[in-house]
């Protein structure tokens, strides 16, 4: 009786859920992780396929980051490209916004464009030469060439001789790039008759008390793939500096200059120039003559004389006073324009913003604000 009974009490123990369980708990092993134990697991290698995988993309980011050190750069704060060792892409761009202040309501306007986008490729060929193609993005082609400066230049000494399409060496303003003036735009003068380029070669002589530039080109300006107004021009421009033995004293130079051409009509006009220099201040001025012409039977002359002062390191506060003479021969035609303007330059000049006033006094009286902002890599 002893025996069934305790034979009985086993079995509902066994079946009791506590105790049926502990059929489904194994006891770990020797090698297995026990709760609080800290052990070492051994390396597992890494797959063929992974390594092949990381060492692909380890050499595609070292040719990547090799052609980018190659070819790219940066240059206080600007990003540049260089092809190679000879060679340079530049990219330059101007945004102007022009205010009417004066307009009726509904005709009260403001824009915004582009005045120039401009992609230059240069470089040296060896020491003596170099060449310059610049191609403007913003051109209407059926009005003119998208070209700018296409040229090859030869240098020796302070001698240079230049060939291809240029600025002509006429007038002092007119020769100098719009990312380099001190007004959003330029004068009456130099934007009428004295801004273009044409294709031909000059020859640039530099001394220490003058430089002088000779050129002969094909008369054709804007149009250099139209050979159907065939013409040549001559001009020279004479360049002294007086105070070339007294850098103290500021820089002074006097020029003046000619161009004779022919282009189904036959022209001679002529320009004077002066400029001071000192500390922060500058002046300068110039006079352009235009001399009657087949599709402009007027003579038409005028001159600027503007001045900057470097405010701060960034900062410049400019002035200009400018007038022009469609026709000599009258002076209830003449235009005279006023500008005030402050410059701020950013990263060595290659960013700067202009404000400038104008207010024009020919006609309707008119008032003008514009915003320029320019951007340039070299």
């Amino acid at each position: 009786m002893k025996k069934i009974a305790l034979t009985l009490f086993a079995g509902i123990l066994l079946s009791c859920p506590v105790f049926a369980a502990q059929e489904d708990i194994k006891l770990p092993k020797s090698t297995e992780v026990l709760e609080g134990e800290i052990i070492e697991l051994e390396p597992q290698e890494a797959l063929p396929q992974q390594d092949n995988i990381l060492q692909d993309i380890t050499v595609e980011k070292t040719k990547l980051q090799g052609f980018i050190d190659e070819h790219y750069y940066l240059d206080k704060g600007l990003v540049k490209i260089k092809i190679n060792d000879k060679m340079r892409f530049d990219f330059g761009a101007i945004g102007v916004m022009d205010w009417k202040t004066n307009q009726d309501e509904e005709d009260w306007h403001s824009k915004y464009k582009f005045g120039s986008i401009d992609f230059v490729l240069s470089g040296e060929i060896n020491e003596y030469l170099d060449y310059k193609a610049q191609v403007y993005a913003d051109r209407n082609i059926e009005e003119e060439t998208i070209f700018g400066d296409l040229w090859l230049r030869g240098r020796y000494k302070n001698y240079t001789a230049q060939i291809g399409r240029m600025r002509k060496s006429f007038g002092y303003e007119p020769t100098f790039s719009s990312y380099d003036l001190d007004f959003v735009s330029r004068s009456q003068i130099s934007r009428l008759f004295g801004d273009n380029r044409d294709s031909g070669g000059k020859i640039i002589a530099k001394y220490k008390y003058a430089d002088i530039a000779t050129g002969l080109y094909a008369s054709m300006q804007d149009q250099p793939f139209d050979f159907s107004h065939k013409g040549i021009e001559f001009n020279s421009w004479l360049t002294l500096k007086p105070l070339a033995d007294f850098p103290e004293l500021g820089d002074l130079k006097l020029a003046g200059g000619l161009a004779m051409g022919k282009r189904d009509y036959s022209y001679n006009n002529y320009g004077l120039f002066a400029s001071y220099n000192y500390k922060k201040i500058g002046l300068k001025s110039e006079y352009l003559y235009k001399e009657a012409s087949f599709y402009d039977e007027m003579e038409a002359d005028g001159f600027y004389v503007d001045g900057t002062y470097s405010l701060t390191d960034k900062l410049q506060a400019a002035l200009r006073f400018d007038s022009y003479n469609p026709d000599r021969n009258s002076q209830d035609r003449r235009s005279n324009e006023y500008t005030a303007g402050l410059n701020y330059f950013i990263n060595n000049k290659n960013i700067m913003l202009a404000l400038n006033y104008v207010f024009c006094d020919y006609d309707v009286d008119s008032h003008r604000v514009a915003l320029q902002m320019r951007y340039k890599t070299w």
